[in-house]
């Protein structure tokens, strides 16, 4: 479907609907092509154009599947409430359409009733014709991959009859790969592979190869996908910041250095300040603190990683001086996650006892029993003595915290 995005045909629909809805010119639009339109602000991340479109679409098709399926999936995604997804599913017109029973599924899937959905899905998968089952099969795979309920991906591409069908390649060579327990002999590697011998010069073949490399930790491999993916495209941040990755797992810091700084400026505003992050941790393997300082610092406020971003401010400054310089932004960064947020208080409870700020060490601690008691128990333990109730840990006087090494490629 990305590829369609990129065409004459659909860059021309685009700018007739942006023209209509500019000058308030009225113009023909199919329900399919306004869906299509749909999919794209939502594949750009662009919700608030996407609920745009499909308000302006539901005021001229009233039962349309394509605008209310998005507004049932942002229920579900974004405000987590499957009875008003299941409220705007209850309007789709034609309940016959393939994209209704993706729809219904994944509202079961929220409500965790897994049976009734995939009862659900056999019986509608009966009913299709012989030629439309296939795509049907492959359609509730990607699904089921999607939403990490592997055996059941699976089970569904079992019912493929066209083993070399692309998207069954793609499907099943990533569902083996990242799952990480059903590639035994490398199929789903291997997989991955013919599809960049079927379509060398298709860049996102390279990619999902280069990532399938990389989860594996055949590094050396991966930097060799992205180059060629590079080749095709060398503006594509994702292969740059992914063969950056793979130089680093191999240790090779001063070359990821220079492939991150001369690429600056298109990975800060492809990788969401990830590609920062990266090349601190780079210059403090390194032993440039400083330098790594100053890279840190552009990150703090752009990456939307916040785990990677807790990680790597933590196993990177803790025990210099450059931790307590830090602390008063990290707070800063920290607070705009939210009163409700669950994650990462551990970390800022091991950084506010670095820095002698005891008073928030208790605060951060007590959430972090509170909200996220694994994640505790797994960073906060060795303050506290062997065998201690967490219950008890506020009360008691921690230990310093153990420094961590530096980061190495095994970290990250």
């Amino acid at each position: 479907m990305e590829e369609y995005y990129n065409t004459k045909e659909f860059r021309k629909l685009l700018r007739r609907y942006q023209k209509a809805r500019r000058t308030g010119v009225s113009d023909y639009f199919m329900a399919s092509e306004l869906g299509d339109i749909i999919q794209y602000y939502a594949v750009q991340g662009k919700n608030d154009k996407a609920m745009e479109v499909s308000d302006f679409t539901l005021n001229l098709y009233p039962g349309a599947v394509e605008p209310l399926a998005f507004k049932a999936r942002y229920a579900l995604s974004v405000e987590d409430d499957p009875d008003q997804a299941q409220a705007y599913a209850d309007l789709v017109e034609d309940k016959t359409d393939v994209e209704y029973y993706y729809l219904v599924a994944e509202i079961l899937i929220h409500k965790e009733e897994i049976g009734t959905m995939e009862n659900y899905l056999r019986a509608r998968y009966a009913e299709l014709s012989k030629k439309d089952k296939d795509e049907f099969a492959l359609d509730v795979a990607q699904m089921m991959d999607d939403y990490r309920l592997t055996e059941l991906a699976l089970s569904w591409l079992d019912l493929v009859k066209d083993r070399k069908h692309p998207d069954y390649k793609s499907i099943k060579g990533k569902v083996l790969v990242f799952s990480g327990l059903h590639d035994v002999d490398g199929e789903g590697e291997r997989l991955l592979e013919e599809l960049t011998n079927d379509e060398p010069y298709n860049v996102d073949r390279w990619l999902d190869l280069a990532q399938a490399q990389k989860s594996k930790q055949h590094n050396k491999e991966c930097v060799e996908s992205c180059d060629y993916a590079i080749a095709i495209d060398p503006q594509n941040a994702k292969a740059i910041y992914l063969k950056g990755g793979a130089l680093v797992a191999m240790e090779h810091y001063e070359e990821a250095l220079e492939l991150f700084k001369s690429n600056n400026d298109l990975l800060k505003k492809e990788t969401d300040g990830l590609s920062s992050l990266t090349v601190a941790i780079c210059l403090t393997a390194l032993g440039r603190d400083e330098e790594s300082y100053q890279w840190l610092d552009d990150a703090i406020w752009t990456c939307k990683d916040q785990l990677m971003f807790f990680m790597a401010i933590y196993f990177c400054f803790a025990g210099t001086k450059y931790l307590p310089r830090l602390y008063p932004q990290l707070k800063r960064v920290f607070a705009l996650l939210g009163k409700n947020n669950k994650h990462y208080w551990s970390y800022m409870a091991l950084m506010a006892l670095e820095v002698d700020q005891m008073e928030d060490f208790r605060h951060y601690l007590q959430q972090a029993i509170k909200r996220n008691p694994d994640e505790a128990q797994l960073m906060l333990s060795s303050l506290f003595p062997i065998g201690s109730d967490m219950a008890d840990w506020p009360s008691l006087i921690p230990q310093k915290p153990i420094i961590p090494p530096k980061p190495n490629h095994g970290q990250f």
